[in-house]
């Protein structure tokens, strides 16, 4: 049975994990700013439409081997990292060669003969990732977090170069490629030499398998669902618009992934190992002790998704030229629905370390259902506004599905939840007043007719 950690660690693991996080987005928003003065915004567009595919591949198959480490009690055993490793590394092979007989007919489907060649290049890094150690996990289930954010910020660095350096001598959508591609060596290789711990060799375990069965079964549920649930605004306008228009929204997609990605990164590598050693806690005590770490992630992300409502068309105004100016009133529609992952930060990653992911999968199956259908008639009704309205609103479907989880679990806190969404109305209010004041009613969100 696991035990719980010094709290010291838990401060140490949230400051680590918060500095990777904004070291981490400060290379890559650089990175994106010099990429978008080198290619066109086609580029990014057919990029953006190639990595739905290469997702989707990868959370179709995602049999939940890093939470299994995590969180199963026989996660440290040479013979269960082994064993879930010999599973990643066949999953990789398999991924590719997907990849590769699915090229020819989303090529076709898309009218984009670069898909053919350039699908199954990009989806090679399934392979390398593939080989990375399981180390980066044990490294998450002792919330090491320093070991990995240097792993990561590592090659994320090099990744980034590479993408520059081929897009400076030849501006081309292979720049893209060639630094995931760099990105996942670097990374495949540092897991292996700059973590502590055994090295990882073949090994096959029947009974390490069935010890991961459970949560790998409902890992795969919920990740197949939240993939179409969440990817699904890409594919529709990969279809029905431009490379342009995607490569101008996948621009604004990435400013409104930055905070997602924040509260993701928390809830991984802080909230989850930590709820899984809180295995002596009665559901109240839990539940308690979850009201007072979520307050200041609360607050916080109150200010921090009415800041991105109110000033996101501004932000995309000073940092990119005109080509890409639209992504401003995509950016501030999108993010209103920052704040839904605001109030799942924690909860969801607390259903995921009770072994209960039923919430997260009825919450992305609704997202699913209705959210596509609500892009679809937005889209009639509003054009591009509507379709971008819909997806900012799509995240409510999915709370409901966490809310349900949580009460089903007894640590529902939908009272804090109804408070910080109050708090969170009148803080963006107030960043819209105070901008109309000082701007004399002048905005720059310049909504499409």
């Amino acid at each position: 049975m696991m035990r719980g950690l010094p709290a010291s660690r838990t401060v140490r693991a949230s400051f680590w994990s918060l500095a990777g996080f904004g070291l981490g987005q400060i290379l890559r928003l650089a990175g994106n700013l010099v990429m978008t003065r080198l290619l066109f915004p086609e580029a990014f567009g057919l990029m953006a439409l190639i990595n739905v595919f290469i997702i989707g591949l990868a959370m179709f198959s995602d049999v939940g081997i890093g939470l299994s480490i995590v969180q199963n009690p026989r996660g440290d055993e040479p013979a269960f990292l082994n064993t879930a490793w010999t599973v990643q590394v066949i999953r990789g092979l398999v991924l590719w060669m997907t990849a590769c007989l699915l090229a020819w007919p989303i090529a076709l489907i898309y009218a984009e003969p670069q898909i053919l060649w350039i699908l199954p290049l990009a989806a090679f890094t399934a392979v390398i990732q593939g080989l990375a150690s399981t180390k980066l996990f044990t490294a998450q289930r002792h919330m090491q977090v320093a070991l990995i954010t240097a792993v990561e910020l590592l090659s994320g660095l090099a990744g980034v170069m590479a993408m520059v350096l081929w897009a400076w001598f030849h501006p081309h959508v292979l720049a893209l490629v060639a630094g995931a591609l760099i990105g996942a060596m670097i990374k495949t290789m540092l897991s292996h030499v700059m973590l502590p711990g055994e090295a990882n060799r073949l090994h096959w375990d029947r009974s390490c398998l069935s010890s991961m069965a459970g949560m790998g079964r409902w890992a795969l549920l919920n990740t197949a669902i939240a993939f179409i649930a969440m990817q699904s605004d890409r594919l529709v306008l990969g279809k029905m618009l431009s490379l342009e228009v995607l490569g101008v929204y996948s621009i604004a997609v990435m400013f409104a992934a930055m905070p997602m990605d924040l509260l993701s990164r928390l809830g991984n590598q802080v909230v989850f190992p930590w709820v899984s050693r809180q295995a002596t806690l009665t559901r109240e005590e839990l539940r308690q002790k979850l009201r007072r770490y979520r307050q200041p992630i609360l607050l916080a992300g109150m200010l921090g998704a009415s800041l991105m409502v109110g000033l996101a068309d501004v932000l995309i105004h000073q940092l990119y030229d005109s080509r890409y100016h639209q992504a401003g009133w995509m950016l501030a529609l999108l993010s209103i629905g920052l704040w839904t992952s605001v109030l799942a930060c924690a909860s969801d990653w607390t259903l995921l370390a009770l072994g209960k992911p039923k919430g997260l999968a009825l919450g992305n199956g609704l997202r699913l259902v209705i959210g596509i259908s609500a892009m679809v008639v937005g889209y009639h009704l509003a054009g591009l506004t509507g379709l971008v309205m819909a997806v900012a609103m799509a995240g409510w479907l999915r709370q409901f599905g966490v809310w349900w989880g949580m009460k089903k679990e007894g640590i529902l806190l939908l009272g804090q939840d109804a408070l910080a969404t109050v708090g969170f109305v009148v803080c963006t209010a107030m960043v819209l007043g105070i901008r109309w004041w000082i701007t004399g009613g002048g905005f720059y969100l310049n909504l499409p007719s």
